[in-house]
């Protein structure tokens, strides 16, 4: 698969960025750590390694860090909110 098979067009509130400082139990050694978090379909979980990787490529090559860890989580879960 390509790399822009797996690019989707995002909409307004598709991805929530969330920034915090290293805690006294991290211990990574990595200079950023990236958590994805996204509904399970069959489809991603088929090719989240390559998600992954791809999403770790893209990071390392727009920053220059080599020191990048990608967790990708796809859980079955089910979310409710008001408004």
């Amino acid at each position: 698969m390509s790399r822009g098979a797996l690019r989707r067009d995002l909409r307004p509130d598709d991805v929530e960025l969330r920034f915090r400082p290293l805690g006294p139990f991290d211990r990574s050694g990595l200079d950023v750590v990236i958590e994805v978090r996204s509904k399970w379909f069959e489809s991603r979980a088929a090719n989240r390694q390559e998600r992954a990787d791809q999403l770790y490529e893209g990071v390392t090559a727009a920053t220059g860090l080599r020191e990048v860890g990608v967790h990708l989580s796809l859980p079955v879960a089910a979310w409710s909110q008001g408004e």
